[in-house]
């Protein structure tokens, strides 16, 4: 959950045959609505009841909205907005009740409030700037309410392996101090809840890009975004920090069955062509039979 960075990983899992689900209710760039949201997965998934209002929406140019998420769950039709929003909801909190693994990627500190009462908004879905106030949130405002709700998700969920990471990706518009001071604050506030936490994790996904990939060449053309390589680099660190040998044996040929798949010919019904869809079925299926939970997955593998 989290930046659209958790996007880049979650897609790599994904595509690799991991049972996966990121974003259930869309990109989210700051702590205050990660920890919205993730509160309102735990208590339906803990307690049957999310606690959010569902007639709390916003109309403009005839699409409805919700200040507390992302338009992923906007629509033109309020029923169906209110269906997008209960099913991204049932999805975050069905995945919390049996994940290995929480991953919270955490992308800026500056927070959005409405003006009007103080709330703070996931998304502005392009309202007038003058609906909102703008502000760069403490550590200790974040880390009150991250606490609260971590030491519920311990309780209920003991098992479960949380890991905070920081965005890499740059937010510019901010400009480059306050993107700096933005996310000095993050990494403290990542810090402070995982040190001296069992369970607990901080996976240093800024550091890699920010100090070992620093080149340009490692960016999109906006300078701004990770590109595909630094992407591969980071998810390779991330295999070889929390993958069991067995499993990091098993990915590349994983990724050569996944890119067969989605080759496509030009002549589909040519003898060659025929003979290479059989050998790829024929891959697939010795690997089914060594991981046989694998099969269910080949046809999700790509989001």
């Amino acid at each position: 959950m989290g930046s659209c960075f958790a996007e880049r990983m979650g897609s790599r899992l994904q595509r690799h045959l991991f049972d996966v689900v990121w974003q259930p209710a869309g990109t989210l760039f700051d702590p205050l609505s990660l920890h919205h949201h993730l509160q309102a997965f735990l208590r339906l998934a803990r307690d049957g009841d999310h606690g959010l209002d569902l007639s709390d929406w916003v109309q403009r140019e005839g699409v409805y909205h919700r200040w507390d998420m992302h338009s992923d769950c906007s629509d033109t039709d309020p029923e169906r907005a209110i269906q997008k929003l209960k099913t991204a909801l049932q999805r975050g909190a069905d995945q919390l009740s049996r994940a290995h693994t929480l991953v919270l990627t955490l992308g800026t500190a500056y927070v959005y409030f409405l003006a009007s009462n103080g709330r703070p908004v996931a998304n502005c879905h392009r309202f007038p700037s003058s609906n909102f106030e703008r502000r760069l949130v403490t550590v200790e405002e974040m880390q009150t309410l991250w606490e609260e709700v971590l030491e519920k998700l311990h309780a209920w969920r003991p098992d479960l392996q949380v890991w905070f990471t920081v965005s890499p990706v740059r937010h510019a518009r901010d400009g480059l101090i306050e993107n700096n001071r933005s996310k000095a604050r993050l990494l403290e506030l990542a810090h402070r809840l995982c040190d001296g936490h069992d369970g607990r994790t901080y996976f240093p996904s800024y550091e890699w890009q920010i100090d070992v990939l620093r080149d340009y060449r490692y960016y999109d053309t906006d300078l701004v975004h990770p590109n595909y390589a630094a992407t591969a680099y980071i998810y390779d660190r991330l295999v070889q920090y929390a993958m069991k040998p067995e499993t990091v044996a098993l990915l590349p040929r994983l990724e050569s069955l996944v890119t067969a798949d989605a080759h496509r010919s030009r002549l589909p019904q040519s003898p060659g062509n025929q003979d290479f869809e059989k050998h790829r079925e024929k891959q697939w299926q010795e690997l089914f039979q060594e991981y046989p939970y694998l099969a269910q997955r080949r046809n999700t593998s790509s989001k």
